[in-house]
């Protein structure tokens, strides 16, 4: 970093503004206060007093902004004689507190700094070298700041800050950094802080696809909302500036539609089956999973155009002449190829196409600029604006520069938000909501990883798709790799604190698709002894519920036989019964006749009554037994009778255990669960 006390200058800026009705110059008076009680001088120059300001505090201030301070803000509290400024020493004793909350804010920050560093130990799994911190305070710097292309640490970074999302105190502390640097930048690179509430210089600002695609959602709802907080400061600056032409200008180039147009063209293919869908932007999957037919992409892109004419965007078919291409021309083999060089240093692929592209519209930015870059942004008359990775890391670099100190020819949204929010003076004292959705570093973070991951997975594809071409992956990798590929793409509302950590993983390590692989397997196969011991499990409780049921079944089934065989019993006794029963008149005629003729006084008796007596007797008996014969084949049940007469001839077997053993193993054996029912 180059001043470690700037963050902390700049946090305490943002609270001393926030927290009083001071405004800029106040607050700057506050702190050259501060630096002469510090710095224990009270008297210097206004040359003098930048150093100090730069030393002590880390701000690079204007001396014309320092002197005007010093002179319409201060003067009641300094003499000046020639060009040096005398305070008095005793007066400023007050001013203790700008150093005691220096002091304060700057050991939170380097106790967040210190968990950033043990974040990225535990996920790196060893210590940081005194220049690998040394590095990421640079890049930590850089990614506060906005200031250029942060390459190293920018996904630990970005994780580190997502994982802090619901820790009210981090988010506290970077957004009094955000706001400290939205209000010193807006300083140092103002030439006339005077002029704060209005933006008079005419800008042409020329959209990336991606902004075009922001416009109408298509990326997702909080690149929209970050959309529509630019697109409101570009409206208010033109509301305020009323004239024929707005002072802001929102155009794109030929190339761009040329790429809008393709890229339609490709969701059509993948429509009507001719390119699967694959690895996608989410752009990409809008359009083609919200269209029915194929026609309904055409007609999304005849809309998609007539919504930015109704945004005021239009394309610019400007193309440079022949003779500013020999002026301004910035294309050049030999950079392309120091371009591939690095890229190759830095492990990264090098897309000779889209750097070519890329080249061509800096070099009609420049044609536009006639060259006269070095300038400020808020001079620079025209410039492209893109968030693709490439085209801000060709923006930053020195390489396609006319000179040094030139202005870059492409800038992203948040930088130019944040410039056109100071300069309309809106104020950061307000409800933090309202603010716009850029100024959230934690945003930022988000979309730093999910654009980290689009770019990855597309790079990894490439390579996944090589190696299924050459049959170098078995249809198991192909799946899981196809699956954990697409899984990493979201949008950046999607990347939350219980998942960023596999996203970093993913962006990190190399060998992160076959440790995928390796875990599903293991998954699989974990899965399969899982279900297997289920299943047992389940085999086993089915074994124990059936032995159970059987138990019961058999104790139903046995209480049944033996009720059954009871019944039995009762049939059995009932039919001897009735088996005796029906011998009873039989019987009566065999005791009347042997009684008769067996007693010697009755058969006398018998005699004296008549001597044809006998005769009437036989007669008699005869016509009982034809009688008894009458109601045995008409009255009496001869079923029962033989059972009876059946059950007295084994009366033995039927009065014993053995015949209810019999009954009860014969009831068992016919026995069903209905039987219970009844």
């Amino acid at each position: 970093m180059k001043n470690k006390n700037l963050l902390s200058s700049v946090a305490l800026f943002s609270e001393l503004y926030n927290n009083s009705d001071s405004d800029i110059f106040d607050i700057i008076g506050d702190f050259i206060l501060g630096v002469c009680k510090i710095e224990s001088k009270y008297s210097f120059t206004s040359s003098e007093l930048k150093s100090l300001m730069a030393s002590t505090f880390g701000f690079d201030i204007p001396e014309a902004v320092l002197r005007t301070v010093l002179n319409r803000r201060l003067n009641n509290k300094l003499n000046k004689v020639g060009v040096v400024y005398y305070f008095e020493a005793k007066q400023e004793s007050h001013k203790d507190s700008i150093k005691d909350k220096f002091e304060i804010i700057n050991r939170e920050q380097k106790d967040l700094f210190q968990n950033l560093i043990k974040y990225i130990e535990e996920k790196k799994q060893r210590k940081l070298t005194e220049e690998q911190e040394k590095k990421l305070e640079d890049n930590f710097y850089e990614f506060l700041l906005d200031n250029g292309y942060s390459e190293e640490y920018s996904n630990y970074i970005s994780a580190f800050v997502v994982k802090n999302e619901n820790d009210t105190k981090f988010r506290d502390i970077l957004l009094s950094i955000k706001e400290g640097l939205i209000l010193y930048e807006g300083i140092k690179y103002s030439p006339d802080l005077n002029e704060l509430g209005n933006w008079k210089n005419s800008l042409t600002i020329y959209l990336g696809t991606e902004y075009l695609f922001n416009s109408q959602g298509l990326n997702g709802e909080l690149y929209k909302e970050i959309f529509n907080d630019f697109y409101t400061l570009v409206q208010e600056i033109n509301v305020k500036n009323r004239g024929i032409k707005k002072t802001i200008e929102l155009r794109y180039f030929t190339e761009t539609k040329l790429e809008i147009d393709n890229f339609f063209s490709t969701a059509e293919k993948i429509k009507s089956g001719k390119l699967s869908l694959r690895i996608s932007k989410p752009a990409m999957v809008d359009i083609v999973n919200n269209a029915k037919e194929i026609s309904d992409i055409a007609l999304r892109k005849t809309l998609f155009y007539k919504n930015l004419t109704n945004l005021g965007i239009y394309e610019d078919d400007y193309e440079c002449s022949i003779d500013e291409l020999e002026i301004y021309n910035l294309e050049d083999k030999a950079i392309l190829e120091e371009i591939e060089k690095i890229s190759k240093e830095n492990n990264k692929i090098f897309n000779e196409v889209d750097t070519v592209e890329l080249i061509k519209i800096f070099t009609k930015i420049n044609c536009l600029r006639k060259g006269h870059s070095k300038v400020n942004f808020e001079k620079c008359s025209y410039l492209y604006m893109s968030e693709n990775s490439l085209a801000r890391y060709l923006g930053h670099n020195n390489l396609l520069k006319i000179k040094d100190g030139d202005f870059t020819y492409c800038k992203e949204m948040d930088f130019v938000t944040t410039k056109f929010w100071f300069y309309l003076n809106k104020g950061l004292n307000q409800d933090k909501n309202c603010l716009p959705k850029t100024f959230d570093l934690i945003n930022k973070a988000k979309i730093i990883i999910s654009s980290h991951l689009q770019s990855s997975v597309v790079e990894k594809f490439d390579e996944f798709s090589k190696k299924v071409k050459n049959n170098e992956l078995s249809e198991e990798e192909i799946k899981i790799y196809n699956l954990e590929l697409k899984s990493k793409i979201a949008n950046p509302e999607k990347i939350a604190i219980d998942t960023v950590d596999n996203s970093l993983d993913f962006l990190e390590n190399d060998d992160y698709l076959n440790r995928a692989y390796e875990e599903n397997l293991l998954r699989d196969k974990r899965l399969k002894e899982t279900e297997k011991e289920l299943q047992y499990f389940i085999e086993k409780e089915n074994l124990k519920k059936l032995e159970e049921e059987k138990k019961i079944f058999e104790s139903e089934k046995l209480k049944w036989s033996e009720k059954q065989t009871q019944n039995d019993r009762n049939i059995n006794n009932e039919n001897i019964q009735y088996f005796f029963k029906c011998l009873i008149p039989d019987l009566i005629i065999i005791i009347i006749t042997v009684v008769t003729f067996r007693i010697n006084s009755i058969t006398e008796w018998l005699k004296t009554i008549s001597d044809n007596i006998t005769i009437i007797f036989w007669l008699l008996l005869v016509v009982l037994l034809l009688i008894s014969q009458f109601i045995k084949s008409n009255f009496i049940d001869k079923t029962k009778v033989a059972e009876g007469w059946k059950i007295l001839k084994s009366l033995r077997y039927y009065s014993s255990d053995k015949f209810i053993k019999d009954r009860i193993s014969y009831h068992k054996s016919n026995y069903k669960k209905t039987d219970n029912l009844s």
